[in-house]
């Protein structure tokens, strides 16, 4: 039985708080202001991860705010918690009303507004705060007021701790104490009922009495939750492959206390007690390094205006089928059921379906939302290309948001014949030289490179060569397989296990996520995001603290809030309207 199953270090995810506020409501009060107060609610997933019809839409009802009394432009104080998560779409509602009476019945108060965002949204605005229109039960905005959304991470610690022990002359446990043990440790950190929880086991040294463990890595949190007094215990046993492990002794300390060169005293209380004055130890423990890095989080980054670049790069091998009929994984019907705010996907294919998946959760931490995209194993012109703008602009291969990205796969058919082979190096080339000015402290900046695919690669050797290139860049790849395909060759590139190795050079960190669509074809399409983008912020996080980079402060409110805001004043005769005297003084800027 091994001794250390590994530990794995929690995903990046966050939680966050909200805070709400509105400006310029309407008065639906006759002899006072209105009273009003937020419900918020999440999007409930899918059973089963099935697609789910707009009409089917479930949402589950999350925090009620209080009342503000008599207010046109209410600051909530309430705060509401939610766990974030990089990798999946969180869709919110916020449906704000004005209180008739005590009930809690929705029915029995005045409905006045509403707005759906979701919370990758709210995070991925300028300075975390978001802002929109109110839309009424017409659906129409302008006269319900404006909700705006200040979100912030909840602190909590997410340092790690570069650590290394060794032990001199512990006791021999093998052989009635004439052979050598194999000593580990445990780490345990106290509870506040008095217990102990272990959260770190060590790997044996086999036959020696006088060991010297490898330097290892943990989060903070796990050995102390973030209170470095907070009493840790370590205990040392001999080895044994029963699992039957003896004791060797052990000792309580604090993560504060485990300081370099720093020695301890490892006591058996039991022989402690036998021996009485006689014992003197069953050896040493000491600390050879400790080290404290301040680890932060993905969230930090992006409020401090990182921006995430997606490069996508799709396949246009032969091996597709031919666009024009429906086995094709290129095959687009005359009629598509998607609206534009591509929620309904139902009968897109799996480029398509990958592209919304994706790219609609990527989009919302990019400021510019333009994003280069190319294709490769087409022929354009007659001449097969391995690595060719949709765009047909080689000076501007960008196109703006998601819609953008399918409106130019759907176009490239007039452009590009199908041709092949599969080849990624020219693909990968392109996005390390996108990925290659490397980031600043004061400009921050990440790529991801998505590669929608559907055959086997052919040029794996130079693949592999750009993939260790681009791990020292500040990029991450995500290949999607579409069909149905032999895929095995992807799962070497994702290299979880195994690091990838180029003529002697090793790759410097996994940058590879690989997912077969087929996996994910009977369940909502936001699945497959989940899956894929999971990865990212470590790997974000991971990069920008090997290059010493720190978040930088959160940036303020974007320009474009406050164009929300100051247009607001220009609404047509709202104030006329509703018989409302304007605020007495402007409202607050973002």
């Amino acid at each position: 039985m091994a001794v250390n199953a590994g530990l794995q270090e929690p995903k990046l995810s966050s939680t966050v708080e909200l805070h709400l506020s509105c400006l310029n409501l309407p008065n639906l009060d006759v002899l006072s202001k209105s009273d009003p107060f937020v419900v918020i609610y999440l999007k409930a997933k899918p059973e089963n991860n099935q697609i789910q019809s707009h009409n089917e839409e479930k949402w589950l009802e999350i925090q009620r705010t209080k009342t503000v009394w008599d207010s046109l432009n209410p600051e909530w104080s309430d705060q509401i918690l939610l766990d974030y998560h990089f990798e999946l779409v969180q869709e919110l509602r916020f449906d704000v009303y004005d209180r008739d009476s005590q009930s809690e019945d929705l029915s029995t108060h005045d409905y006045i507004g509403s707005i759906r965002t979701t919370l990758s949204r709210i995070m991925g605005s300028r300075g975390s705060t978001y802002s929109d229109f109110l839309m009424g039960k017409n659906g129409k905005t302008g006269k319900f007021g404006k909700m705006i959304i200040r979100a912030e991470e909840v602190q909590s610690c997410k340092d790690i701790i570069h650590i290394q022990f060794s032990a001199h002359k512990l006791d021999r446990k093998n052989w009635f104490g004439l052979g050598r043990s194999d000593p580990f440790f445990t780490v345990s950190k106290s509870r506040e009922d008095g217990g102990w929880v272990k959260v770190w086991d060590s790997e044996p040294v086999m036959k020696d009495i006088s060991p010297t463990w490898k330097e290892v890595t943990i989060p903070v949190q796990k050995l102390c939750n973030g209170d470095y007094d907070r009493p840790i215990r370590i205990t040392v046993y001999d080895y044994e492959s029963s699992g039957d492990h003896q004791l060797i002794g052990g000792f309580q300390t604090s993560l504060r206390a485990l300081q370099p060169n720093k020695q301890f005293t490892v006591v058996n209380e039991k022989l402690k007690q036998k021996k009485g004055d006689k014992y003197k130890g069953s050896g040493t423990f000491n600390v050879v390094k400790s080290v404290v890095e301040k680890r932060y989080s993905f969230l930090e980054y992006v409020r401090g205006g990182c921006e995430l670049n997606l490069v996508v790069a799709i396949d246009f091998t032969a091996s597709n089928g031919a666009p024009s009929t429906p086995q094709s994984l290129h095959y687009q019907p005359p009629t598509m059921n998607f609206d534009g705010s591509l929620r309904i996907v139902s009968h897109l294919n799996e480029y398509q379906q990958a592209i919304v998946s994706i790219g609609q959760i990527l989009q919302d931490y990019d400021s510019d939302q333009l994003f280069p995209l190319y294709g490769f194993g087409g022929a354009v012109n007659g001449q097969t290309s391995h690595c060719f703008p949709l765009t047909f602009d080689p000076g501007n291969p960008e196109v703006t948001g998601v819609q953008g990205i399918l409106e130019a796969y759907k176009n490239a058919f007039n452009f590009v014949s199908l041709s092949g082979p599969t080849l990624f190096s020219q693909i990968l080339a392109m996005a390390n030289r996108y990925a290659s000015q490397h980031p600043s402290q004061t400009s921050q900046n990440y790529t991801i490179l998505l590669i929608l695919t559907d055959g086997v690669i052919n040029d794996m050797d130079q693949t592999i060569e750009q993939i260790i290139e681009g791990s020292g860049l500040p990029l991450s790849i995500v290949i999607v397989g579409v069909g149905q395909a032999d895929f095995s060759n992807m799962e070497v590139l994702d290299a979880d296990d195994t690091p990838l190795v180029y003529n002697g050079k090793k790759m410097k960190r996994d940058i590879v996520q690989f997912v077969p669509f087929r996996r994910f074809r009977s369940m909502h399409y936001t699945a497959l995001a989940a899956e894929t983008l999971a990865e990212i912020p470590e790997q974000l996080v991971s990069y920008m603290s090997s290059m010493g980079i720190k978040p930088n402060p959160p940036t303020l409110a974007s320009s474009r809030h406050m164009h929300v805001e100051q247009s607001f004043k220009d609404v047509p005769s709202f104030h006329s309207e509703f018989g409302v005297a304007p605020p007495s003084a402007p409202p607050t800027q973002l």
